[in-house]
């Protein structure tokens, strides 16, 4: 008799706790002590939130241009963003990409789909998609996502968009920082159920769900125009504050 450790592992080789349950913020009626639960949750020392906001720390006090430089668009200030951001995603998609799928330090666990990254496959760019999902991810979304971040870094040094510091404004800049996440997720959502319907999806969206069997460069491989709306969100910065 064989034993159930002893199987061959499936093709579909993890599958999450069912049913995932939607954000307490997007469940109606509101439960107040649940959405503030799950905003502590979020904001965990070890958590992928606290790693962005420090990130995000680092790259303003040290990886940014200063905004006297941002007061007229200029290609230096704007290629060093760039040049930043690509060295972003590189690190965020690469090494996870070496660890897993190179190195293959984990196997296949926890992979959604235990077959290889589509290699020879012409719905890809260069007929592999791995080499597909960099190229998206480095060129286009990295340019279109300086674009944004260069108009937002030219509006604060212009006065178009005010800037709120913990110095001036301690409560509200706190309590911006806590919300973002709820900010991020109601954006994304609504973009996202907007890309689903009818041309948007045939000519823009299905570019990103060519990746069924997704990898750490999955995630910003899709259309341009679609760059063009993730990247987007930085419009909270300039009309909230």
């Amino acid at each position: 008799m064989t034993s159930e450790t002893s199987k061959p592992p499936s093709r579909w080789s993890y599958a999450p706790e069912l049913p995932i349950a939607p954000a307490p913020f997007l469940r109606r009626p509101f439960n107040l002590k649940a959405i503030g639960a799950h905003l502590l949750r979020t904001w965990r020392p070890h958590s992928t939130r606290v790693i962005m906001l420090i990130t995000a720390i680092v790259v303003w006090r040290w990886f940014s241009p200063s905004l006297e430089d941002a007061q007229s668009f200029s290609l230096g200030w704007m290629l060093s963003i760039w040049v930043r951001n690509v060295v972003l995603v590189l690190f965020a998609a690469g090494v996870p990409h070496l660890w897993l799928y190179v190195w293959k330090r984990q196997g296949d666990q926890l992979r959604y789909d235990s077959r290889p990254l589509g290699k020879n496959k012409r719905l890809f760019l260069f007929n592999d998609q791995v080499k597909d999902n960099m190229f998206l991810s480095l060129v286009p979304a990295t340019i279109i996502g300086t674009l944004w971040e260069s108009l937002a870094w030219w509006a604060y040094a212009n006065g178009i968009a005010p800037q709120i510091s913990f110095t001036s404004n301690p409560i509200w800049f706190v309590a911006f920082v806590a919300l973002l996440p709820v900010w991020s997720i109601a954006y994304f959502s609504v973009g996202h159920w907007l890309l689903h319907r009818g041309p948007a999806y045939t000519y823009v969206h299905s570019w990103h769900h060519k990746n069924v069997n997704v990898g750490p460069w999955s995630g910003l491989a899709m259309h341009p125009g679609e760059h063009v709306v993730l990247y987007g969100d930085v419009l909270l910065f300039l009309l909230v504050p």
